[in-house]
């Protein structure tokens, strides 16, 4: 996942730095919260999924695929490798794991 820029207002409610920003995304997006988690990106921003080769720029169509995605697998989370950030952009590395019960609904959904 990569994301453009992300909200520096969120700084100011003790979020200082993107990786921070984006940890909190992380967090937001594991609890459901998909409003809270996009809600915390600039209005200019990015989101990339490489592993799904898809891009987001619209605040609505990132909360659709978030739902989408917690629809379709609704017991996964969000877990991240590490993180990298430079100036006002973060990048998270996915831990790339699957478990038995996401590869079944994901067949099944095909």
């Amino acid at each position: 996942m990569s994301t453009g820029s992300v909200n520096a207002d969120a700084a100011l409610i003790g979020v200082s730095t993107p990786a921070h920003i984006l940890e909190s995304i992380l967090a937001a997006l594991n609890r459901g919260k998909l409003s809270v988690a996009t809600d915390q990106f600039d209005d200019h921003f990015t989101f990339e999924d490489h592993a799904l080769d898809i891009e987001f720029t619209d605040k609505e169509r990132l909360i659709e695929f978030f739902h989408k995605s917690r629809e379709f697998f609704p017991d996964s989370a969000v877990e991240v490798d590490s993180t990298f950030a430079c100036g006002d952009h973060a990048i998270a590395i996915p831990a790339r794991r699957t478990r038995s019960a996401d590869a079944k609904s994901l067949i099944r959904h095909r």
